[in-house]
């Protein structure tokens, strides 16, 4: 088929030959800021909540039996300190730059 065939099949637009690099952009930019910020969310809490499981398991099995903290235990303020404060963080965020429609 010559050229002149396929721009005639295609609606008069003639084809673009985008490289493997333009299309990862193209599709970057297709999706909305707000997908890219709810992926990396999930990414990391998935990835954390495996990492910390992973770690607890590991600890429980090397730890002396005459080690008085379990790993849990001890980890657990840090955490409720921690996630309070990201709460408040994420709240005010959504105060400042609500979703938009």
């Amino acid at each position: 088929m010559s050229a002149e065939a396929k721009e005639a099949a295609s609606g008069g637009v003639a084809e673009v030959q985008l490289s493997l690099v333009q299309k990862g952009r193209a599709l970057v930019d297709a999706l909305q800021p707000a997908y890219w910020q709810a992926l990396i969310v999930v990414s990391l809490l998935y990835f954390a909540r495996f990492d910390a499981s992973f770690i607890t398991l590991r600890a429980r099995t090397v730890r002396p039996s005459h080690f008085p903290l379990d790993p849990v235990e001890s980890s657990q303020p840090p955490q409720w300190h921690f996630t309070y404060q990201l709460t408040l963080l994420a709240e005010l965020h959504m105060h400042l730059y609500p979703f938009a429609d």
